[in-house]
């Protein structure tokens, strides 16, 4: 309860305000009750926790002041130091005082060298920690690699002697073998272009050549001249005599054009008793001078079981703007002219 009294030894007219407990006494309508003045226990509580406060921080470091809202000073130790401060301050609560704590801006410096020191102290001893941790197993790590790589070099080198010698036999076995293709292969590619009776072009091959020489001609612009002949009578040699000695004819004369042919010319067997020579860069005109000898030739020679015999000719030089089959077409109408015209003779 509240209440308000005069004070012992103040002003009798002045009321001071009184805090009191009181409380009944049993069955009786007595109360009893002790009460101390306001002001009074406020000093006495202020001063308990000024003193509090005063013994936060013995040292004077730190130190904690009090100030009134006023600004009136209520606690603040003398350390005997000047200079530049950070301070904190806050109200305590249900009162009007105003506690605060500073520190010298010196002392935070000195403090952060102080941490900088004990960081960089620490730092170093991990650091060397760690360094001498890695030489450990760096150190390690190379004997280990050195045995291993031993190792290694002596299952690598028993390999690569392993491996030398497979090579070795595989090469002599792959040189083998593509001797064998090689061989096989020329004489497959002999056998496909080249005529089973007289050993010369055939004539998928000859055609093939004469198709290339036209493109050649064409690109290049140079002159291509194409004899195309057959045996006269021939299929009477054949009844005649039989197809064997119809053979042996077509053999020897063959061996006789070539004598005449030079290396640049292709001899080859159309079909039957046709045959084509295709003569690279030559114009017309030295085509039928060899045509002229290739006639005499024949006429003059004595094949053996047969006696003499003729052959008539057809010769043409590729015309700008005629393709193979329109060039062609023109060269047998030639030959052909030339057995209805009599045989024995050249049509250009």
């Amino acid at each position: 309860m509240w209440d308000t009294f005069t004070k012992p030894g103040a002003d009798p007219d002045k009321q001071f305000e009184q805090v009191a407990f009181v409380k009944s006494f049993g069955h009786y309508d007595w109360y009893f009750g002790s009460a101390e003045y306001l002001d009074t226990a406020t000093k006495k509580t202020d001063r308990h926790v000024l003193d509090s406060i005063a013994q936060i921080d013995r040292h004077g470091k730190n130190y904690v002041f009090v100030v009134d809202m006023d600004g009136n000073v209520i606690l603040h130790p003398d350390t005997g130091e000047y200079g530049t401060k950070i301070t904190y301050v806050h109200r305590l609560p249900h009162s009007d005082w105003i506690v605060g704590s500073g520190f010298f801006m010196e002392d935070l410096y000195k403090e952060i060298d102080k941490q900088k020191v004990a960081m960089y102290e620490s730092y170093t001893k991990e650091y060397t920690s760690l360094l001498v941790q890695v030489l450990l197993i760096t150190l390690l790590s190379l004997l280990i690699s050195f045995f291993i790589s031993r190792m290694l070099k002596r299952s690598f080198k028993k390999y690569r002697i392993d491996i030398a010698d497979k090579t070795r036999k595989l090469e002599v076995l792959n040189e083998t073998l593509e001797d064998k293709v090689r061989q096989r292969t020329g004489e497959l590619e002999k056998l496909a272009t080249t005529d089973a009776l007289t050993k010369i072009h055939n004539r998928y091959s000859v055609m093939q050549i004469l198709e290339q020489e036209v493109r050649r001609a064409k690109r290049y612009k140079l002159p291509l001249s194409v004899m195309m002949y057959d045996i006269d009578h021939f299929k009477k040699i054949n009844d005649r005599y039989g197809h064997d000695v119809g053979d042996s004819v077509l053999t020897e004369l063959t061996r006789l054009v070539e004598r005449v042919l030079r290396d640049v010319d292709t001899l080859g067997r159309y079909g039957g008793e046709e045959f084509l020579i295709i003569m690279p860069s030559t114009y017309k005109e030295d085509a039928k001078t060899l045509a002229d000898r290739l006639l005499e030739l024949v006429r003059g020679h004595e094949f053996k079981y047969v006696g003499e015999l003729t052959i008539s000719l057809g010769l043409a030089q590729l015309e700008t703007k005629e393709s193979k089959t329109q060039f062609f077409k023109r060269l047998d109408q030639l030959l052909y002219r030339s057995k209805k015209s009599g045989r024995d003779r050249l049509s250009y």
